[in-house]
């Protein structure tokens, strides 16, 4: 994606995990990343950068409301190729016995409420996830307040090999994304507008850099 900018952190060691498990499906396992940031940190451009990068079998699955129980296994059914109407035991060996892939699921943050009962969707899930890294590289993504919450109902545990935070963009990261997409559309940005007072020379120079700063 030529607008975007290098923010894309333990990628490359979930690309080399996928490209192990494709290569040598009988020595080797997938694994389970959990991918974590705030609303706007860069989930879905994240999700979108590495089924990009792969040339392997990639499922992705988006999860814009909150799904039953029901709805999630039939939703994973028919991104999988599954029989349909299968239970989880099946929909588990199926995984199974299919090529080894890359499975994401945008939106985990879904899979739970707070109330009694509320995390069942969730725990499906990781029954799911856990019984099927021999063919499977696992990456489900979380808002970062239902991470936390998850966290603290399981007293920090979780079957995820690693946890891939997104923290917030710094000044230096938005700037570089600007000044990105506006040379992808061949489009200069000027600040000389935006400067108050009107000086001159290296006055004005000093002035122009503050100016810049702050809009970005």
């Amino acid at each position: 994606v030529d607008h975007a900018i290098d923010n894309f952190p333990s990628m490359d060691a979930v690309l080399a995990r996928l490209d192990d498990l494709v290569d040598a499906p009988d020595v080797k396992e997938g694994e389970a990343y959990a991918l974590v940031g705030e609303r706007g940190a860069g989930k879905t451009t994240w999700i979108d950068e590495i089924t990009r990068r792969t040339t392997s079998p990639v499922v992705r699955i988006p999860l814009p409301d909150r799904p039953s129980v029901e709805q999630l296994q039939e939703q994973l059914r028919d991104a999988t190729g599954a029989p349909e109407g299968c239970d989880q035991e099946a929909l588990i060996e199926h995984l199974r016995a299919s090529e080894p892939r890359l499975i994401v699921l945008d939106g985990c943050q879904n899979l739970m409420l707070r109330s009694v009962g509320g995390t069942l969707p969730y725990e499906c899930m990781m029954d799911v996830v856990s019984r099927t890294t021999s063919q499977v590289v696992w990456v489900l993504s979380f808002s970062h307040f239902a991470w936390r919450h998850l966290e603290a109902r399981y007293n920090g545990r979780n079957l995820f090999t690693e946890v891939i935070s997104l923290g917030k963009w710094s000044e230096e990261m938005i700037r570089r994304l600007i000044d990105k997409r506006m040379g992808r559309v061949d489009y200069q940005l000027t600040y000389d507008e935006l400067v108050v007072d009107r000086v001159e020379g290296t006055d004005f120079d000093n002035a122009l850099v503050r100016t810049k700063g702050r809009f970005n």
